[in-house]
């Protein structure tokens, strides 16, 4: 099943393209990171990444997935920060906005 957290972690992953750099930026474990791209895997049938001797590397289907998903973080941003923005983690959300 896919959920706004594996999404997150996806985006960050990519922004990153390092696991480890992710789970840290997210205040995650490694395998939490690991299992969250796991279950993405099975949902898109895809690799998304592919390890390089430095982190990881997106695949095609990473690229497009990260294309769609930008402007939608980016619209979730801007609503919390109209509506919330005493409860708005900018930091966060920053990290899940920013795509390459």
């Amino acid at each position: 099943m896919i959920d706004y957290h594996k999404l997150v972690v996806f985006i960050t992953v990519y922004r990153t393209l390092s696991i480890s750099d992710a789970a840290e930026s997210l205040g995650l474990t490694q395998p939490a990171v690991s299992n969250s791209l796991k279950a993405l895997r099975a949902c898109f049938q895809d690799s998304l990444f592919t390890r390089t001797g430095g982190g990881v590397r997106a695949t095609a289907t990473a690229h497009t997935l990260a294309a769609k998903l930008t402007p939608i973080f980016t619209s979730l941003k801007e609503t919390i920060e109209l509506f919330a923005p005493d409860k708005f983690q900018k930091g966060v959300a920053e990290s899940e906005a920013r795509v390459r």
